[in-house]
């Protein structure tokens, strides 16, 4: 494997990616890292050899359902999308691509990740919530300070914070540690008064990169922007 098959593998390491991505000509704008710079045939002929390799899946987006490995012309169609269906954030093609297990321990070879500093997080907005997971409790405690960057319109109540215990815990879909945590609560929508001004925001931003560094192979934003 060399660094542009590890690019495929690192861009769906925590979701699976829509199969009309790695085509599109704005495939960095939409994942914010480097582009891979390939051609739409070398996509296809690297995809293909990551899917006989058993690295990787396709899987149907609705149900999450892998997919039986289709042939190239069934590749080709996948990854280019009629022009209507052009790629761009927040768009789901109906097929996505992710990690098998053995893919995955193969991104972690180069990757290094260190899975007790992993946290995820989603937001809601209907209601305005988030839901935080980590390893330990600290590391949770820790992530849930940093709630609401990039977001600075909304305030969380400590009080009204839900722990769960999750054992076995899936921090991405493809890898299973022993436990894990999940924190859920409310967001509270405050006016644009309130907004830090940019110094202060840029350095809890700072703070935030440096707290959510978790693999030793650069690619996430917390590595680039470490390096900036």
């Amino acid at each position: 494997m060399d660094l542009k098959d590890f690019w495929f593998l690192d861009a769906a390491a925590e979701f699976m990616l829509p199969m009309d991505w790695p085509c599109a000509p704005n495939v960095g704008e939409i994942l914010s890292r480097k582009s891979h710079g390939l051609s739409g045939d070398e996509v296809a002929r690297r995809m293909r050899r990551l899917l006989d390799s058993g690295l990787i899946s396709i899987f149907a987006r609705e149900s999450g359902e892998p997919l039986s490995p289709p042939s190239d012309g069934e590749l080709a169609a996948m990854l280019n999308p009629p022009p209507d269906k052009v790629a761009r954030p927040h768009y789901f093609a109906g097929f996505a691509y992710g990690l098998t297990p053995t893919g995955g321990l193969e991104w972690e070879k180069i990757a290094e990740p260190d899975w007790s500093r992993f946290h995820g997080i989603a937001y809601g907005i209907d209601p305005d919530e988030c839901v935080m997971e980590a390893a330990g409790e600290a590391r949770l405690f820790e992530a849930i300070s940093h709630t609401g960057l990039g977001r600075e319109r909304f305030r969380w109540d400590p009080r009204e914070i839900e722990f769960t215990l999750l054992e076995p815990w899936r921090p991405v879909y493809w890898k299973e540690l022993p436990r894990g945590w999940r924190a859920e609560y409310p967001l509270i929508r405050l006016g644009g008064e309130d907004r830090p001004c940019e110094p202060e925001r840029q350095m809890a931003l700072d703070r935030y990169w440096e707290f959510a560094r978790w693999k030793s192979r650069p690619g996430d934003p917390a590595d680039r922007a470490a390096r900036k």
